[in-house]
Parts: structure tokens; C-alpha cells; sequence
């Protein structure tokens, strides 16, 4: 589940048309573990490189964050990756899906199914992003087409 304020933060933040953009996702699990319920898109990190098709997520000022969000009213932590595509279409390039596969794996991320929300100027004029999980083979799945904010 997608709040209605993290397609937002995403609008909001790819606002370069020749460049991609992207960050963290950063939610909650519900329901021992069986849904994610993701309330925040974060800004890409200071240190983050980007071009017209790639991005690479930097990590500046993430710990800081994640620590905030875990320490906060609500427990809040790394559910997984977003990212715009200026161009094209918001599909899931080999790239993503060898390092959503790698995040799983990655016992330092606490987490084994990350999501990843893929959004380009199609989307984001609809209110809708695409939505992937990480399967418990380390492939990405679709979750669904589009998912509209909630």
C-alpha cells in the first residue's frame, strides 16, 4: 500500500526532464511481514550521480534518516528503491533488477523483499507508479500494473 504523499514526494522530486532521480523507500511491514505499507519516498542522497538513463543512489545523510524514521512515534524503516525515468517507459531495467537481487541478499539493508517503484512522466501525470517485489528468488515481480496512491 502506497500513501497518497509518496507519489507525491516523487512528482516533487523528478523534476529534471533529462535526468533520472530516485531514493529510498521507507515504510513498514504489516501482517508478519505479508504487506508493505510504504509512507515516504525520500529525496535522492547529496552524493547521488544521475544522467538521462541511469541514476546511481547515493548514501549521504541516509543513516540519519533511517535512524530518525526507526527511532520515531511510529517504527519506520528501509522498505526498498524508487526511481524516475525522464524517458521511456517505467520498466525495470536488468540493471534494477540485479541490484534490488543484490539489496535482498545484502543482510546490512534488513531486508529480503524489497519493493521498487519505478515512475516516468506518463506515471506520475496519472497518480500512479509501477510497483515491483523482489521474490524470495532474488527475481523482481510486478506487483501490479499501476498502483495508484491510496
Amino acid at each position: 500500500m502506497i500513501a497518497d504523499q509518496v507519489i507525491a514526494q516523487m512528482a516533487a522530486t523528478a523534476n529534471d526532464p533529462n535526468s533520472e532521480t530516485g531514493g529510498v523507500l521507507i515504510g513498514r511491514y504489516v501482517e508478519d511481514g505479508a504487506v508493505a505499507l510504504v509512507d515516504m519516498a525520500s529525496p535522492p542522497p547529496g552524493d547521488s550521480s544521475a544522467g538521462l538513463d541511469w541514476f546511481e543512489r547515493g548514501k549521504n545523510g541516509l543513516g540519519e534518516l533511517l535512524r530518525e524514521q526507526w527511532n520515531g512515534k511510529q517504527r519506520r524503516y528501509y522498505v526498498g528503491e524508487w526511481h524516475f525515468h525522464p524517458i521511456g517507459r517505467a520498466e525495470a531495467s536488468p540493471q534494477d533488477r540485479r541490484q534490488m537481487a543484490e539489496i535482498a541478499q545484502d543482510p546490512n539493508y534488513h531486508c529480503d523483499r524489497p519493493l521498487l517503484i519505478i515512475a516516468s512522466p506518463g506515471t506520475l501525470r496519472r497518480g500512479t507508479a509501477r510497483v515491483f517485489v523482489t521474490s524470495p528468488q532474488h527475481e523482481l515481480q510486478e506487483f501490479q500494473q499501476e498502483v495508484p496512491a491510496l
